[in-house]
């Protein structure tokens, strides 16, 4: 069992008690949430995930999921 911290909307600690697997996903959801700059492409007009390669014109990658801040 894991136990994750987190803080919720009132700024308030609270702890989540989980399996390992659970909490990889959880980080792994959080780390996506959190904004990560795209990778601007040399010599096109084009920017990419910095987690999947894959080309991003949105806030949020389409292929993956992870949250762009440009």
């Amino acid at each position: 069992m894991a136990e994750i911290k987190i803080f919720n909307e009132q700024g308030n600690e609270e702890k989540i008690v989980c399996s390992g697997e659970i909490s990889k996903k959880i980080i792994e959801l959080l780390n996506k949430n959190t904004f990560a700059k795209v990778i601007k492409i040399e010599g096109v007009s084009s920017q990419a995930c910095p987690v999947c390669k894959h080309n991003v014109n949105w806030n949020y990658c389409s292929n993956c999921g992870q949250r762009i801040k440009y």
